[in-house]
């Protein structure tokens, strides 16, 4: 059976049209498809590179801690020795 005809409606719709724009709803959805993708690589990899820079301002911030401490120290044992020495 073959059917040969200019226009096809069902319901008023042009079924042509409803295929084409099928299609191009296909398309458009396969593109947002890959560019979320695209996006969830990258929001992968600033999370990535957020951790790093979190961990490393720990670090960074114990050491901080570290030296402040020892800064402490240092300025309670100089002024122990000016006492000794003031007292000699």
């Amino acid at each position: 059976m073959a059917i040969c005809v200019d226009r096809m409606e069902v319901n008023g719709l042009d079924v042509i049209d409803l295929f084409s724009r099928r299609r191009e709803l296909e398309d458009a959805a396969q593109s947002r498809e890959k560019a979320l993708d695209e996006m969830s690589k990258a929001n992968d990899e600033l999370e990535k590179e957020f951790d790093t820079r979190a961990k490393r301002i720990d670090a960074m911030s114990r050491s901080l801690q570290a030296f402040s401490t020892l800064r402490t120290q240092h300025s309670l044992l100089k002024a122990r020795l000016q006492e000794i020495k003031s007292v000699m």
